[in-house]
């Protein structure tokens, strides 16, 4: 009797799934662009063309669907009503929200994404900059068959364009998000020329996005938190008006410690010659000393930059009150903070080329 049960258990769990769905009924939704207009959610899908090579001739690898709704719930069931087959959340790619969603009911979006059970929560969530969400979902050509693809692809070799986007997933932003003691940022996109590019941050508070900061604060946020795989910048040369650029040469995170109300900022980035229009000497160690010095002073005042703006801003996207809770078991408020930064900058010297003596 006991073997029948078994036998009756592994039919029941290894046979298929009660709701089950062959792979040519599905509708393989890529991308999700939600925009807001007079309190009614605009809905569209990007759905992966899965037609034969054969059969498709000159149609486009996506389609769409659209549909709208005064919640979020009616605005994808009268989504999914313009498709045959059935949607397919689970390869979701990307999510575009509008700065009106963003601003206004980022926590209804939420909400309702976590309860859907058919999507997983790996997809990357961005703001539409300047433009409705459906136009950028929509902007395909030969550089972006794919808008949800090339998003994706666009923040995880974000090193391309300055490391200016966060490879932070849904899953990544809500943990941060119910930290009430760190607030949060989404990449954003927007359009060139009809190409997709990366913005710079949109930060939040609590669940209303409320600025951007500059694609150079984007930038040095990245580096501080250890996610800029890369972070280009120039200075000027020592002895005229013309610059050196360098890029950092390998992750470089900042060390963050918090005595009482002061922070401290340690930055040891190693860079990497770029771009060289300046009259100097590499075969010195002055030169590499000097330029060393100066790279540190670059560093020191750009980060003093971000700080007072995150103050300004009441952005604690550094995650310092919840280390201050940690240590001391009570709060702070990010303006009574003062930050100290210490930097040591080292140039890699390897494939520089050297001046030869005649």
């Amino acid at each position: 009797m006991r073997k029948l049960i078994v036998l009756g258990l592994m039919l029941l769990l290894f046979t298929g799934c009660y709701d089950y769905v062959e792979i040519n009924e599905m509708a393989i939704v890529y991308g999700v662009a939600v925009d807001l207009k007079d309190e009614e959610f605009h809905v569209t899908f990007e759905i992966l063309n899965t037609k034969n090579k054969d059969d498709m001739g000159q149609e486009e690898k996506v389609y769409y669907a659209r549909g709208t709704g005064f919640s979020l719930s009616e605005a994808f069931t009268n989504t999914a009503f313009e498709i045959a087959k059935t949607p397919y959340l689970a390869h979701l790619k990307t999510v575009i929200i509008s700065e009106e969603v963003a601003k206004n009911k980022l926590e209804d979006l939420l909400d309702f994404m976590l309860r859907d059970n058919h999507i997983r929560n790996i997809f990357y969530l961005v703001m539409a900059r300047d433009y409705k969400a459906e136009e950028i979902l929509t902007s395909i050509n030969t550089n972006n068959p794919i808008s949800s693809n090339a998003i994706s692809d666009l923040i995880e070799h974000k090193n391309l364009k300055n490391n200016m986007a966060s490879a932070m997933n849904f899953e990544k932003f809500m943990t941060t998000l119910v930290d009430p003691r760190q607030d949060v940022y989404l990449s954003s996109v927007t359009l060139e020329d009809s190409i997709i590019k990366l913005g710079s941050l949109g930060i939040f508070d609590d669940f209303k996005f409320t600025h951007y900061l500059t694609d150079e604060e984007s930038a040095l946020l990245n580096l501080i938190t250890g996610e800029a795989e890369e972070y280009h910048f120039k200075i000027n040369c020592p002895n005229s008006q013309d610059t050196i650029i360098f890029s950092t040469n390998k992750k470089s995170k900042a060390k963050m410690e918090v005595e009482d109300s002061k922070v401290s900022l340690k930055l040891e980035p190693e860079l990497r010659l770029v771009e060289n229009h300046c009259d100097l000497d590499f075969r010195t160690v002055e030169t590499y000393e000097l330029l060393e010095e100066k790279a540190s002073d670059y560093f020191k005042t750009e980060m003093e930059k971000l700080t007072t703006t995150l103050k300004d801003k009441d952005s604690d996207l550094l995650g310092i009150k919840r280390l201050y809770y940690q240590k001391y078991k009570k709060d702070m408020e990010l303006k009574d903070f003062m930050f100290e930064y210490s930097v040591k900058t080292i140039i890699n010297q390897n494939g520089l080329i050297f001046e030869v003596e005649r």
